[in-house]
């Protein structure tokens, strides 16, 4: 910054009056003053703007920084979301697998019960045996009725088509031999 300074000078010459001595004096004074009070401005405007730069760097680097804490504080959330969602599907697989165990489990218990738990004797297994036998011929002999009524059937509708042909074969002879 530039100082002001206002300086006076007096004229030590032998010529001039008093008051001419004063008026020239007050004149270098006005003119130091405008000099002076001219840098001054200058000296102002480029404090200013120096300042102004000051300011400008001072707010650029306070939003820079703002800019870099929001990134960051972006960052912490995105990495939080990306966590929840890794362990929500880690969650997922481990009760999906859980279950399918339950299902194994209660399945392997139901067949042991029913099929492995009475053979502990041999008397237990021909008993197991006779039971799965009579279960499969009672199924069998109900298949056997099933196909037998549907042969049953479709042979009766062929004879009833065979008989309704016949008969109407037997009346478009008539009909030919009474034309003729």
């Amino acid at each position: 910054m530039a100082e002001t300074t206002n300086t006076t000078t007096s004229n030590s010459g032998s010529t001039g009056t008093s008051a001419s001595k004063s008026t020239a004096a007050r004149k270098r004074t006005a003119t130091t003053r405008r000099r002076t009070t001219t840098r001054t401005t200058a000296a102002r405007k480029a404090s200013n703007k120096a300042t102004a730069a000051r300011g400008a760097r001072t707010s650029a680097q306070r939003e820079t920084a703002e800019a870099a804490q929001a990134n960051a504080r972006a960052a912490k959330a995105t990495a939080r979301q990306g966590q929840a969602t890794a362990e929500r599907f880690t969650l997922i697989g481990v009760g999906a697998t859980l279950e399918a165990r339950d299902r194994v489990v209660e399945f392997v218990t139901d067949w042991y019960e029913t099929f492995a738990a009475p053979l502990t004797s041999r008397e237990a297994a021909e008993k197991s045996l006779r039971k799965f036998e009579r279960r499969g011929t009672t199924e069998r002999n109900r298949i056997e009725r099933r196909a037998k009524k549907a042969r049953t059937r479709v042979e009766r509708e062929l004879r009833s088509r065979r008989r309704e042909a016949v008969a109407a074969g037997e009346k478009v002879a008539g009909r030919v031999a009474e034309l003729v």
